[in-house]
């Protein structure tokens, strides 16, 4: 019960700062395992470093879909880049 609890306020908290920071006029960042569904489906590490990249391109351009895009091309080239450096 008390987990269940603990999720509860931790959603509300999550809804209410996403509501507070759109109230300011503001682009809602993805954070926290709060990810663009398109991702899915992804592995971890590239699923977290292309929320990294897209939260900075939507700070940059306001725009969520090219940040979604812009994310996932750039994390898949990172970790590809950093495969093809270990070898």
């Amino acid at each position: 019960m008390l987990q269940i609890w603990r999720l509860n306020i931790r959603f509300a908290i999550k809804n209410l700062i996403g509501l507070l920071y759109l109230k300011k006029g503001g682009i809602m960042p993805w954070y926290n395992g709060d990810y663009p569904p398109s991702y899915k489906n992804q592995p971890k590490k590239i699923r977290d470093k292309a929320t990294e990249i897209a939260n900075e391109v939507l700070k940059t351009t306001g725009n969520e879909g090219e940040a979604i895009a812009t994310g996932l091309k750039q994390a898949r080239a990172h970790f590809k880049k950093e495969e093809e450096a270990k070898k």
